[in-house]
């Protein structure tokens, strides 16, 4: 499966404290490493909390897209408060 600007993120992520999630594809290009990044507000619940990203929204610190889809190598989560994720689904 090759992503495109077209594909999504689905995910399902568990916080009890209101928090700011950072989802990021990195890329190695040329021997470079890019990160493309959008954040989500999640509430604080005691709830899975579905989510749902459009990969054409992720975007670098200058505020460009992914370009070239073919190079990624990780998918990363970050957050100041405590999550689980579960259930990552590329489509």
């Amino acid at each position: 499966f090759n992503p495109t600007e077209r594909s999504i993120i689905k995910s399902d992520i568990y916080c009890e404290d209101y928090t700011k999630l950072k989802v990021s594809l990195v890329l190695i290009e040329n021997g470079q490493k890019y990160e493309y990044s959008t954040f989500i507000e999640l509430k604080g619940s005691k709830v899975w909390q579905k989510i749902q990203i459009d990969l054409a929204g992720l975007k670098d610190e200058n505020r460009i897209g992914i370009k070239n889809y073919e190079n990624i190598v990780a998918l990363k989560f970050e957050a100041s408060s405590r999550f689980a994720v579960n259930n990552i689904l590329l489509i």
